[in-house]
């Protein structure tokens, strides 16, 4: 198994083992890929749901429909929709912790991110750096945006330290989709984004002391490939590149930049989707993306489809259970759900 070490030095026993179990999955016949599958944010989810609800929906109703459980849960720190539903802009994982729990329990991954609210303007994500403001000033003392920003890292360290006192690994994939200028983060200047992604893992690490962390970088698939170069913060606060890959129709093919760029050995990680789906209304056949990961990215090692999208009035069903053949997905050789990984786990 390839011998690979988190780029923490001080990394748990745990985290270092999931990295290694990771990093052998493309060297193995069979049972390469984790699959996963978004499950909910704290509150105020794009879709109907509430996070019981999500659970039911994104979690159970996998395993009722196919017999299998996703290998991988992923979850979300924010409290805000993308309208702007909710009073709350600071991280919580109050609503969810004990889902993510569970299946850490019962031998699946757990994958966290964080839809941050902006802390210039408490807009939800999916706004800008207001005029006269940068991402320098995040870490750099004496504005409210600074308070707050630091504010909101020591609320994600206290319940983040919840899980390293369980010995619980955390694949950590903040400030995603950071090449596009859809989310605040990514209005910046890149030098910046690069110093602020350091400024929140020294903070972590160093100083509050989270070694179960593995380091996710997610740039956007669609987005420009030399921006998210610029953007990449080093190898020594990464741990994983998993691109969010969105097709544009089911008969799409998928743009290959960031996976060749990544892929080259200069970088020397593990390679992933961070999220993946179909931007279209119409069931799709589940089978695709480990399709084209067999025959075009055989180094992903894991993949998370996202949740169904409600929005005016249309719903982009990305679930598993929404679209088609979920249990011969599951069935697939290549793929690790939670059973299958489990198993690996402990051999």
């Amino acid at each position: 198994m390839t011998d690979r070490q988190p780029c923490n030095p001080s990394a748990s026993g745990s985290a270092g083992e999931l990295l290694r179990l990771l990093s052998g999955l493309p060297e193995k016949k069979d049972r390469r890929v984790v699959l996963g599958q978004y499950i909910t944010r704290n509150s105020h989810n794009s879709n109907p749901y509430d996070p019981a609800q999500a659970w039911e929906r994104y979690y159970q109703d996998v395993y009722r429909q196919s017999g299998e459980y996703p290998g991988l849960a992923g979850f979300d720190f924010s409290g805000r929709s993308v309208d702007g539903a909710g009073a709350d802009s600071g991280p919580s994982d109050s609503n969810w912790r004990e889902y993510a729990e569970y299946h850490h329990e019962q031998g699946g991954l757990l994958r966290f991110m964080w839809h941050a609210s902006n802390p210039w303007t408490l807009e939800t994500s999916w706004s800008q750096i207001p005029q006269g403001g940068g991402l320098e000033q995040l870490i750099t003392p004496g504005s409210e945006a600074y308070d707050r920003w630091n504010g909101w890292l020591g609320r994600l360290a206290d319940q983040l330290e919840t899980y390293a006192k369980k010995d619980i690994p955390i694949i950590w994939g903040p400030l995603h989709e950071m090449n596009g200028r859809w989310f605040w983060w990514g209005t910046g200047a890149t030098d910046q984004f690069r110093e602020v992604w350091r400024h929140m893992y020294r903070y972590f690490t160093e100083t509050r002391g989270l070694h179960n962390l593995l380091w996710m970088f997610c740039p956007d698939a669609k987005a420009s490939c030399e921006r998210a170069v610029e953007q990449y913060p080093g190898g020594s606060c990464v741990d994983i590149i998993a691109p969010d890959l969105y097709y544009v129709s089911a008969d799409s093919g998928a743009s290959p930049a960031l996976y060749d760029e990544f892929s080259d050995p200069k970088y020397g990680k593990i390679l992933g989707w961070g999220e993946i789906g179909v931007n279209t209304e119409e069931r799709i056949d589940n089978r695709k993306f480990i399709e084209e990961i067999r025959s075009r990215f055989p180094l992903v090692t894991t993949y998370m489809q996202w949740g169904d999208v409600f929005s005016a009035g249309t719903i982009k069903t990305f679930a598993l259970p929404s679209n088609d053949y979920m249990t011969e997905l599951m069935r697939d050789d290549w793929m690790l759900p939670r059973g299958e990984l489990a198993k690996l786990k402990n051999k």
